[in-house]
């Protein structure tokens, strides 16, 4: 971090600078800047202070460690250094310019200076601060209350970058629960939640314990799930985590996630979107997220003709274990549709997420983007009733170089000859991939296609 010329009036809080070669924090000519709670290890000059103007910065609570030099001043003045750590490092300052250097280094007693790893005075009354000061050079830089021990400071934070989800009644959402280690000694970091209630709602976290170091972090996964029938009033969830500090219980703290759950039931095609090459067949889910129990469903589904044949459908895993009555539809390849495609459970009904029918494709020698519409869409309950649904729409995007049949990446030799051996054969437009011009008809126009985009 490089703060240069008048880079003034600035908070670095909580940050982590390792491994910067040359230097982790470098200030030049940069005044009025709080440094505090910030960790600087593995570069040759850890914190670097340059110039006379590079003054009444303040640095507290800091760890500089496994650095060549934990804190280099050159001529910088009248900055305030204390309540930081310097450990493990080659030398734990460096000074040039020592008669125009004046720095402050400690905050007075009974609070102390800093924790110098090579201080080798003593605490004879046993408070805490060394009998004689860490001098560093001459009577105007001199820490005059060392710290003798190093001083352990704990805490502990959470965060969630998605707090407010939907579920369905007995389905189950996930949240991400960050959970970091404010502190600067190794912690165990035990966590909560609220004790469970018997009102349909149900918490779980895949740990209770993380172990961080000091300002790292980890991802807690919180589950929270609800079955049927839950009261009106308890459509809505709050849930609780808290987080504590084992070294010292008194630091916490406490995130709060909401969930929903909706009133509707969501039927959808998966993947939404897709690229195929022509003459390649391919296959959409059209998947149901129930907010109820089902029984049955229906559905239709268009498409661009010229661009798609629909092959058929099959039945998915939704009704799974149940005795189905399933209709697959019937295909109209000429508008584009595949129609009344319906499934009911004769002994029982559904309400876990899954893929009601897979419909498989073959894409026609053309290019553009056809959408994929669910139409006429009905999703009943055991009762006879319909669900309030949402439905979303797909598309897929075909891909065609013209005169490639064979869709090995080339148009030559090997397309002409799959023309030639279909010369004179008729059918729907586009039928067949060697129907280039999609007329109906297997002649000297497609073949011309083919040697228009001819690439040997």
């Amino acid at each position: 971090m490089l703060l240069w010329n008048s880079c003034d009036d600035n908070t670095v809080l909580g940050n982590r600078f390792v491994d910067n070669g040359n230097y982790g924090i470098y200030l030049d000519r940069s005044s009025y800047n709080t440094f505090r709670l910030n960790t600087v290890s593995q570069s040759h000059f850890g914190i670097y202070l340059y110039y006379p103007a590079t003054q009444y910065n303040t640095f507290t609570e800091n760890t500089l460690y496994d650095n060549y030099n934990g804190l280099y001043i050159l001529r910088a003045t009248n900055n305030s250094i204390y309540l930081n750590n310097f450990l493990n490092n080659n030398d734990s300052y460096n000074l040039t310019g020592s008669t125009e250097v004046s720095n402050t280094w400690d905050s007075g007693y009974p609070t102390g200076g800093n924790y110098w790893d090579d201080y080798t005075g003593t605490d004879v009354n046993a408070d805490g601060i060394g009998d004689i000061p860490y001098t560093i050079l001459g009577d105007n830089n001199q820490d005059r209350y060392p710290l003798m021990n190093y001083p352990q400071r704990y805490g502990v934070e959470l965060s969630c970058a998605d707090k407010e989800k939907t579920v369905h009644p007995k389905g189950n959402t996930t949240y991400e629960i960050l959970v970091t280690n404010t502190g600067n000694i190794v912690d165990n970091i035990t966590l909560s939640l609220l004790p469970p209630c018997k009102c349909g709602w149900m918490e779980s976290l895949n740990s209770y314990s993380v172990e961080l170091l000091p300002n790292h972090n980890t991802t807690v996964l919180l589950n929270v799930s609800t079955i049927w029938d839950l009261p009106i009033s308890i459509w809505y969830w709050t849930t609780q985590v808290t987080a504590t500090s084992w070294g010292n219980p008194t630091k916490s703290a406490t995130l709060t996630v909401n969930t929903t759950i909706v009133n509707h039931t969501t039927i959808y095609i998966e993947p939404s979107s897709q690229t195929i090459k022509g003459g390649k067949s391919f296959t959409i889910n059209i998947t149901v997220n129930p907010n109820g129990p089902i029984a049955g469903v229906q559905v239709s589904l268009s498409f661009d003709p010229n661009l798609l044949t629909c092959n058929g459908a099959r039945e998915g895993g939704f009704f799974q274990g149940k005795t189905l009555y399933f209709i697959n539809g019937t295909i109209d390849n000429i508008n584009g549709e595949i129609t009344g495609i319906a499934g009911a459970a004769i002994d029982g009904n559904t309400s876990l997420d899954g893929t009601f029918v897979s419909i498989n494709f073959t894409t026609r020698n053309h290019s553009g983007t056809s959408s994929l519409n669910l139409t006429n869409v009905e999703v009943g309950t055991p009762g006879g009733t319909p669900l309030s649904l949402k439905i979303h729409n797909g598309s897929v995007t075909v891909i065609w170089a013209p005169g490639d049949i064979n869709n090995d990446g080339c148009t030559n030799i090997l397309d002409l000859i799959m023309i030639s051996q279909h010369w004179g054969e008729t059918g729907p437009p586009g039928w067949e991939a060697w129907d280039i011009n999609c007329d109906g008809v297997i002649n000297i126009l497609d073949a011309i296609l083919v040697g228009q985009h001819w690439t040997g």
